[in-house]
């Protein structure tokens, strides 16, 4: 599914920081959200994919995707997966179309370096679309 678009529309997805939720032990519990960000870059990029299709109405609609990968030692006990930070030397090499081999692409797919995050546990009305502040 993913093959087309990992080989030619690969994207840098700027941020500096972001959200995951860690699922609570007992069920009866919330949530708890995580602001996350990497303690050396006050800016950085998610690799990403982008592609642009046509819905059954015929308009079109452009999509991205943030590629994940394994956690690191300080996202796995919040989740099982995290966001593929780049390192700012590796994002050239991503956007280049000519890199497009198995061995390549999966070079990029690792964890962000251990003990490398920062991670903030925040309010739950991160995760409620009615607050607006």
């Amino acid at each position: 599914m993913w093959k087309r678009v990992i080989l030619k529309k690969r994207a840098l997805i700027p941020a500096n920081g972001f959200y995951e939720w860690r699922k609570p032990q007992n069920p009866k519990d919330h949530k708890q959200p995580f602001y996350i960000h990497p303690k050396s870059m006050e800016l950085f990029s998610f690799a990403g994919i982008y592609d642009s299709w046509k819905d059954p109405e015929g308009n079109e609609l452009r999509t991205y995707s943030i590629i994940t990968t394994e956690p690191n030692k300080e996202m796995a006990p919040i989740h099982n997966r995290m966001p593929v930070i780049l390192y700012p030397e590796e994002e050239s090499a991503w956007l280049d179309p000519n890199k497009d081999t198995r061995d390549v692409l999966e070079s990029f797919m690792h964890p962000y370096e251990d003990n490398g995050l920062d991670i903030y546990k925040v309010s739950e009305d991160v995760n409620t679309p009615r607050n607006n502040n």
